[in-house]
């Protein structure tokens, strides 16, 4: 969206014009203007000029709010991002954030005006010289000629990692004349297909099905890391290194230095590689304007950064962490200062002092905050309008729709724009932007400003409902697809549905007969081993228990896996059985209809601060469709800590308190009904709903007043632990129930809220994930909603695996404490836990420490968590219990000794806790060499390698989902998963659902096809055996003809021309299709003749197709259709025609 068009209210300004004037005679003005107006200001400002502005900004978050406001107002603002590690923390800058950062050095390095935002911090940071080259970008086109293994080479020196398969930015693939590249600028990887060396076509791929989706003529490929890296930079490097070639990590580091190899926080190096460093103002335009956001702020927070960094890299040099730089890695502020001193500047000033009193101002006032009150927005907009413009711009099109109808309920005109509109031309005619008009457009400004002498009035969602809306940015859901093939790996245990657990020993290419095919090798006990032709892989899936111990392998031919089956089978048939007779108990029952939403609930929902997920929508309208239905509501929403299940909960709650209804919140310990009753009371302070809490921090006294104020019904919602189950709590009229976490209650208590939700609506929320196929396993017997998409302010959390390493924890424990945050240090042995959390005192003697353990007396252990999310501590220091808890978006730093001890899921679930609320999150895994096992140091290669979602992490993620199948399933089953495997049980499950609803699956017929043509994917057509794998089970899965063509263009799509015989491969299992669909059992070639057998129409329709068919007999005897003369080179199209013809003569 853009307000361009609200900057044409500046032209007649005289203060505006003389300004506009002073910087074309590149004068150096300083200005008074408050804060709301500045980047209304400063865009109508660089419309008039025209030159390339640099806007200093004391604060990161600060360029970034600034950044997004000024983008309302113009079509291009350039934010210059922070690295947002240190060089001393040994972490590498995201390849995205290098990315972006060259993106705009080359924007700048092209002279053209533009506008870009930085904090200071950001410009004090010393970077590549202009020389170096590095904001290049490799510049590639459609029809253009590139040498292959050349493309290969510049990408790995531009910090590209070659991969099987690209899953995230800076990764890169080639699979015959295919290049697979993932810019870090993009939303999207590319791929691009050569002809020889001519680019033949560059499109955009979906990561998730790596299928393309979009077709470009040319594309820049920005580098991954902000430094060079060649045989002459890594030779200075090593030169000026030489003295420091000790042991240890700055050993090991220069080895990879020697070998000219990117590593982990390789950047520490930069002034040992480059001859000098440069700044952003070497890439900035002469003739700019460098403007200063808040002149003295921006000059403390130079001096106070400077000072910080400096302590901390001296520190981190004097520990052996670094070694100490021939250079300094930030400018000092004087000579920051003085660089700018040269060029043309713009202060700006909110504070008037002595010397600044004739300073030309531009005067505005801020917006009263409205609270989310709509009588208050409806009189703050009918007395604004009498003598402005007022232009209301809300974050999204649905939000300004509804406030133009709350507006026009009370009487006040609006007009609601389209995203681009004119002085004059709207949907509705002429509309001239004068006072008394109010118009509603959709935008992402962070506060309002009344402006007087344009005669203009801003209002915000922020200065509406008094909370920002995050930028919306396209997520990825975190569903993960079903661990497949590509997961395979040779030695791993799978699951054949037919013969049981075996373990995979790789695909062997057999010639039988002169017919070449792949088949997959699985070895069971006693040595016996079964190959698995490659048009039946959808039969075999990876074995996924939660049990530490490895499966048992079954015998081939013997009883024990029919028998283990049928056990399964018969145990979720009752488990089914029972749960849809409680499903149909419910809707038997009668229960209370809530009314439809009133403008309170909308009012309410109006106020929420961010901007709902779609899974969250999607819950919230499931909710509400329950609760105004006439049967009891049980629904579980599923969703992990921080997602928005809370918010669900809070809007039902309110629903249930408008109408009169009381509410009960049950949650497992005391700290989440803190943290629920401070959730419930900010979102609903605005509304007459009383909120209490019962817990046993409430005196007796306290907790039997809240009681009888329940049981008069003077509380509407009560929130509280197991004791709200006891029968002194009652409520005058109960309407909803809301249990967090159900499955951490006891037997008894859950017999209790069983009892409960037969009589009133129940939501339980829970934050175990629930697996994609258990969902729609259990469809039409558990009512489920489940959130999915992270909310969007969430980054992905920076993490470094090491040995441990005192000064890295120093500085770690330093910078969160510097921008205000808290530390997570889980330290997983109580034994000496104390005398790790002395050590983080010795460390950082600054900080408030606490130490948290399960065995510690519940009361005191409840005491300091309730302590430290008052934030009267700093620092944690705890064992494991964090894994699956409460949401404390202050703690943005989490470091766990030892790391090599836990398993992949527990680290996977510990990272999880940081990275809550909107700020960078850090997690540092540490490991002792001594005792670091292979094992461990694969799952600590995992979670370092993929900070977001990848395939490394899907085992650990199915863990944690067998985990909630457990919960909702009950623990009996747990023994089921282990003896068939979670795939397996989902579909014997489902199986059960659908006989007990009625509606047996039916079985598929099994077609066995035998002809004599090569069918199989050749090694040089998709050379990696997983991937090969993963073809096969795409191809296997094929269940249509539709489906046979999408195979086909996906694999066209990712490799390239297919060969003849995966083209074969795809027609087999075309006439597989073709053969079910005729009730055809058998495809066989023998001596000539093609056989189909049973044919079921009888000599009557043999008879038919023998006018089609001259050597075409029938056998009724084996109900065989024979057609004779049949060669190999013609067996698939004679096939796919005469099933065709069976089909048709069928119909």
């Amino acid at each position: 969206m853009s307000l361009r068009v609200l900057l044409d209210c500046l032209k007649e300004n005289d203060n505006f014009r003389r300004l506009v004037g002073d910087l074309l005679a590149r004068e150096n003005p300083t200005i008074f203007v408050p804060d709301p107006l500045r980047p209304y200001l400063l865009a109508g400002l660089f419309r008039e000029v025209r030159k390339p502005f640099l806007i200093v900004v004391s604060t990161v978050k600060g360029a970034q709010e600034l950044a997004k406001d000024m983008a309302n107002f113009l079509p291009s603002v350039l934010l210059f991002p922070d690295w947002e590690v240190l060089p001393c923390e040994r972490l590498s800058p995201r390849s995205e954030i290098v990315g972006r950062r060259l993106e705009v050095l080359n924007r700048l390095q092209s002279g053209s005006p533009t506008v870009t935002v930085i904090a200071v911090q950001t410009l004090m940071q010393k970077i590549p010289p202009l020389a170096a080259g590095l904001a290049e970008p490799l510049e590639m086109k459609v029809g253009q000629e590139y040498d292959l293994h050349g493309l290969s080479m510049e990408l790995l020196r531009m910090g590209y990692e070659r991969v099987h398969l690209v899953e995230a930015r800076g990764h890169f693939s080639i699979r015959g004349g295919i290049v697979d590249v993932f810019p870090p600028t993009r939303e999207h990887p590319l791929r691009i297909e050569f002809f020889g060396d001519e680019i033949e076509s560059i499109r955009e791929f979906m990561i998730s099905s790596q299928r393309s989706i979009s077709s470009l003529g040319g594309i820049s490929i920005f580098s991954c890391r902000e430094l060079v890296l060649n045989r002459q930079t890594a030779g200075r490097a090593l030169d000026l290194l030489r003295e420091k070639s000790s042991s240890g990590e700055l050993g090991e580091d220069l080895r990879r230095l020697k070998e000219i190899s990117y590593f982990e926080g390789i950047e520490v190096y930069s002034p040992f590689l480059h001859e000098e460093l440069g700044t952003l103002l070497d890439y900035f335009p002469s003739g700019g304007v460098v403007i200063l956001h808040e002149t003295r702020e921006i000059e403390e927070e130079a001096t106070e950064f400077y000072l910080r960094q400096s302590k901390a890299l001296d520190e981190a040099a004097l520990s052996g962490s670094i070694p100490p730089p021939p250079v300094s890695y930030y400018l000092s502020p004087d000579d920051l200062f003085d660089l700018w001193s040269k060029r043309q500047q713009l202060g700006l000033v909110s504070i008037r002092t002595r010397f600044r009193e004739r300073l030309p101002e531009f005067r505005c006032s801020s917006v009263e905050p409205m609270l989310g009150s709509i009588d208050r927005l409806e009189r703050v907009v009918k007395e604004l309008k009498e003598d402005f413009l007022v232009c209301i711009v809300s974050r999204d099109r649905g939000g300004a729709e509804r406030l133009r109808e709350v507006l026009g309920e009370r009487g006040i005109e609006s007009i609601l724009c389209p995203d681009e509109f004119t002085l004059k031309v709207h949907p509705e005619g002429e509309m001239p932007l004068t006072p008394g008009k109010v118009i509603l457009t959709v935008g992402n400004l962070s506060r309002g400003f009344i402006f007087k002498e344009a005669g203009l009035a801003c209002l915000s969602d922020y200065d509406i409902f008094i909370k920002h809306r995050e930028e919306r940015r396209e997520r990825q859901t975190r569903a993960l697809p079903l661990v497949g093939f590509v997961d395979i790996e040779e030695g791993d245990y799978v699951v054949h549905v037919n013969h049981g657990i075996a373990r995979y020993a790789g695909l062997s290419q057999q010639e039988v007969e002169g017919v070449v095919r792949d088949y997959m090798v699985l070895e069971y006990a006693q040595g016996d081993k079964l190959y698995v032709p490659a048009d039946q892989v959808h039969k075999v899936s990876k074995y996924i228990g939660e049990s530490t111990q490895p499966p048992r392998i079954s015998r081939l031919g013997g009883r024990e896996w029919s028998r283990a089956k049928r056990r399964v089978r018969e145990s979720v048939k009752k488990m089914a059985f029972d749960l849809l007779t409680l499903y149909a108990k419910r809707l038997n029952s009668e229960g209370f209809s809530f009314s439809p939403d009133t403008p309170w609930q909308r009012e309410l929902e109006d106020a929420f601060p961010f901007e709902e997920t779609p899974d969250q929508q999607h819950a919230i309208a499931d909710v509400k469709d329950d609760m105004e239905g006439p049967r009891p509501m049980d629904r579980l929403v599923c969703g992990d800590v921080g997602y928005g299940k809370t918010e669900v909960a809070i809007r039902a709650t309110f629903k249930a308190v408008m109408d009169g209804k009381q509410v009960i919140v049950l949650v497992p310990t005391t700290i989440l009904a803190q943290q629920h009753y401070n959730n419930f009371r900010e979102r609903l302070s605005a509304f007459p709903a009383v909120v209490e809490m019962l817990s046993r921090f409430k005196s007796p006294k306290e907790q039997r007043g809240i009681s009888a104020d329940f049981a008069l019904g003077k509380v509407d919602i009560l929130i509280g632990t197991h004791r709200l189950l006891q029968r002194d709590v009652k409520a005058k009229d109960l309407g909803l129930v809301v249990v967090d976490e159900e499955q951490r209650f006891g037997v008894a208590h859950k017999e209790h809220l069983k009892n409960l939700k037969e009589t009133v609506d129940a939501i339980t929320l829970t934050a175990t994930p629930i697996p994609r196929t258990l969902q729609m396993s259990l469809a039409g017997i558990r009512d489920l909603s489940i959130i999915d998409t992270p909310p969007e302010d969430r980054y992905p959390v920076y993490t470094y695996v090491g040995e441990e390493d005192e000064g890295l924890i120093q500085s770690a424990v330093r910078r969160e404490l510097a921008r205000g945050g808290q530390i997570y240090y889980v330290h997983n042995r109580v034994e000496t836990i104390d005398g790790a959390a002395r050590r983080v005192m010795e460390l950082v003697s600054e900080a408030r420490i606490a130490v948290a353990h399960g065995q510690m007396p519940e009361d005191d252990l409840e005491r300091v968590m309730l302590d430290f999310l008052a934030r009267k501590y700093d620092v944690l220091v705890c064992t494991t219990i964090i894994e699956s808890g409460i949401d404390i978006p202050s703690v943005n730093t989490l470091i766990v000794d030892e790391a090599n001890k836990l398993g992949l899921a527990q680290l996977y679930q510990l990272r999880g806790r940081v990275g809550r609320a909107n700020h960078r999150a850090y997690a540092y895994f540490f490991f002792s060499d001594e005792t670091l096992t292979s094992a461990a140091a694969d799952r600590l290669k995992t979670i370092g390698e993929f900070t977001e979602l990848g395939s490394g992490l899907k085992i650990a993620l199915r863990d944690l989902e067998i985990r909630g199948a457990g919960n909702l399933l009950g623990p009996e089953q747990h023994g089921h998963i282990a003896a068939v495997g979670f795939e397996l049980y989902c579909r014997l499950l489902q199986e059960a659902v659908e006989e007990i609803r009625g509606k047996p699956a039916k079985k598929p017929l099994e077609v066995k096809v035998d002809l004599p043509v090569n069918a199989y994917i050749p090694r040089d057509f998709i050379t990696e055996e997983f991937l090969r794998i993963e073809a096969y089970q795409r191809i296997a899965s094929i269940n249509d003809l539709e489906k046979a063509k999408e195979a086909r263009e996906e694999l066209w799509d990712r490799y390239g021309p297919l060969p003849r015989e995966t083209e074969n491969l795809i027609e087999v299992c075309k006439l597989k299709v073709m053969a079910r669909d005729a009730g055809i059992a058998n495809v066989l070639w023998e001596e000539g003749n093609l056989l189909l057998s049973p044919f079921t129409s009888g000599e009557k329709g043999a008879a038919s197709l023998k006018e089609f068919y001259s050597g075409l007999d029938f056998n009724p005897r084996r109900r065989t259709l024979i057609l004779r003369g049949v060669d190999e080179g013609g067996v698939l199209s004679f096939g796919h025609r005469l099933l065709g013809d069976i089909i048709r003569l069928s119909s």
